[in-house]
């Protein structure tokens, strides 16, 4: 029998969770609280988390304190559990189509030896018409650094879209930013000084 139809069937709560500090109490406070109907709620929550777990959860099931689910409510929780990898999947193929694109559009924007380095270094380089030189490193938090002639980290700058994006998109934005407004990239940023 796999393993999630056993957890299905032997569904149970830990025990020994209780609000009184004296253990003695505590098996008495969540027997209590269990049979109410916040317990009983939290029971089914419970049992949709240990099912969708890892299969190295314990199989606990304490006989008498704890009503079996009837078919109907296991086939819910199992048509909940589907719904929710499904969605988890999609989820995951729309963002990875969105990282695609993201990753296209860097490049793009991207000269022939910055394409190079982020390549090979996972980082490019932007040279500003300051004199200031900027490496850009794949992420998208903590990732920009001001560097010296000799191309020490002197800054470090965190500075990102207040938006979910995928990182070719932030790193983007840190590059346009860098080259239009340098000023107010410099003024938003959290700025962290570097050792020489």
């Amino acid at each position: 029998m796999p393993y999630e139809q056993r957890a299905l069937n032997n569904l149970t709560m830990p025990v020994g969770i209780g609000t009184y500090t004296d253990s003695s109490t505590n098996m008495t406070s969540w027997l209590e609280w269990n049979q109410t109907i916040e317990g009983q709620i939290t029971q089914q929550i419970w049992s949709t988390w240990t099912v969708t777990g890892a299969s190295s959860l314990p199989e606990m099931h304490i006989q008498g304190i704890y009503p079996a689910l009837t078919s109907e409510e296991r086939a819910r929780l199992e048509a909940e559990r589907q719904r929710a990898m499904a969605q988890a999947e999609e989820h995951q193929r729309a963002y990875e189509a969105a990282a695609t694109r993201a990753e296209a559009l860097l490049r793009e924007h991207l000269d022939a030896e910055q394409q190079g380095q982020l390549e090979r270094d996972q980082a490019f380089l932007v040279s500003l018409t300051t004199g200031r030189r900027y490496r850009i490193q794949r992420g998208q938090q903590g990732n920009v650094f001001e560097l010296d002639a000799q191309g020490r980290r002197v800054r470090k700058f965190c500075i990102h879209p207040d938006l979910s994006i995928p990182v070719a998109d932030s790193m983007l934005a840190q590059k346009l930013m860098l080259e239009h407004d340098e000023v107010s990239f410099r003024m938003i940023a959290n700025i962290t000084e570097m050792a020489a």
